[in-house]
């Protein structure tokens, strides 16, 4: 017998067919080389999933509250959480500068401001809370400059004051952040 190089590719060809065709009769029926599309619906409940099995208590609340809402409203929250509009609204709601004592305050050194939004009909619902708390002068000079400890200070200023913003988002009844 002689061989050539036609032989040989032509053994090389067959040998390959031979592999492939028996890889292919090893996948189970129901493999599909097209991966199934998931819902955006399914795609948010695993994620809460995932974060409720990593211990996180407020997505087991979030998850319960989120599947007792009709196919209907599911699908509009998680379009209301993905939205621009709504992101862009939440952004600016966190990025708010230090707010000024609301008018008419007796006390300028303790103080709270809250603003709310509404999108969407009131769907969506934004909320931002600022507050201004003295502590009460600490008698130490060392707290009248900036700190070098990574904390805002004024220089000139003496005392203590601890400054809380946060911003909370809800949709549908349900608080998100």
């Amino acid at each position: 017998m002689r061989i050539t190089k036609k032989t040989t590719l032509t053994g090389v060809v067959g040998l390959t067919t031979t592999a492939v065709a028996t890889l292919i009769l090893a996948v189970p029926g129901s493999a599909s080389a097209v991966p199934v599309p998931i819902d955006p619906v399914e795609r948010y409940e695993v994620y809460l999933k995932g974060k409720e099995a990593a211990g996180d208590a407020g997505a087991t609340e979030v998850l319960n509250k989120f599947q007792d809402l009709s196919e209907g409203k599911q699908k509009s929250f998680v379009e209301y959480i993905n939205d621009i509009e709504v992101q862009r609204a939440f952004v600016e709601a966190l990025s708010t500068g230090i707010e000024e004592p609301p008018d008419g305050s007796a006390d300028e050194d303790n103080y709270s401001t809250e603003r709310r939004k509404e999108l969407y009909g009131g769907d969506v619902l934004i909320e931002s809370d600022y507050q201004v708390e003295d502590l009460g002068d600490t008698g130490d000079d060392d707290t009248a400059g900036p700190s070098t400890m990574g904390e805002a200070g004024a220089q000139g200023t003496a005392g203590n004051k601890r400054v809380t913003h946060s911003v909370a988002d809800t949709v549908l009844g349900i608080k998100v952040t």
